[in-house]
This record gives structure tokens, C-alpha cells and sequence, in this order.
């Protein structure tokens, strides 16, 4: 966009979240640090994650949703989303440093 002179901002949507389709693929900490590393690199105004239930359990949890009645959304996330399990590597801390 830049070399054709016309920038817009982008909001950007990750393509996948945990929980959805468990029994084909589940994405990792990994592979949302390399989704953030796109949408920075695209310049993104806005990055959004997917939330939803957990499709192959007979409860459905975690469900990740905003709906906070039950609980706060992160005590919804499972031991790879949320950061109080997850220990990024320096390089990691860089990248989601300058996004903030």
C-alpha cells in the first residue's frame, strides 16, 4: 500500500482460535506471537482474538468468552493462553512491548 502511495489503516483478524476445531488443529502461544508479529508488520490498527467454547468437551469449557457472569475472561483461558502460565522469551517481550 505504502509503494502505491495510498496507506490504510487495517484492522486484523487472527484466522484460527483454541477450541474450535481441537480434534484437527489447536494453535499454541507460538503461533499467536507469530500472528501478532503479522499485524505489526502490516501496521494494524486493531488486532481481534476469536473466543468461543471448547467444541469437544461435553461442557463446553473454557468457554473464552466476554460474557464475565461466570468468570473474569481470564480465568476462563486455558494454561496455554493465559500469561500467568505462558513465559515469552525476551524476543517475545519485544515484540508484544512495542505493541502497547
Amino acid at each position: 500500500m505504502r509503494e502505491l502511495g495510498r496507506v490504510v489503516p487495517v484492522h486484523y483478524q487472527e484466522p484460527f482460535r483454541r477450541g474450535f476445531k481441537p480434534w484437527e488443529w489447536e494453535p499454541k502461544a507460538e503461533d499467536f506471537l507469530t500472528d501478532l508479529k503479522g499485524a505489526i508488520k502490516g501496521e494494524a490498527i486493531g488486532w481481534y482474538f476469536h473466543n468461543g467454547d471448547q467444541r469437544n468437551k461435553p461442557d463446553k469449557k473454557p468457554r473464552r468468552s466476554l460474557d464475565l457472569r461466570e468468570k473474569r475472561l481470564f480465568e476462563q483461558l486455558d494454561e496455554e493462553e493465559n500469561p500467568k502460565y505462558y513465559s515469552p522469551t525476551n524476543k517475545e517481550k519485544e515484540t508484544i512491548q512495542r505493541t502497547m
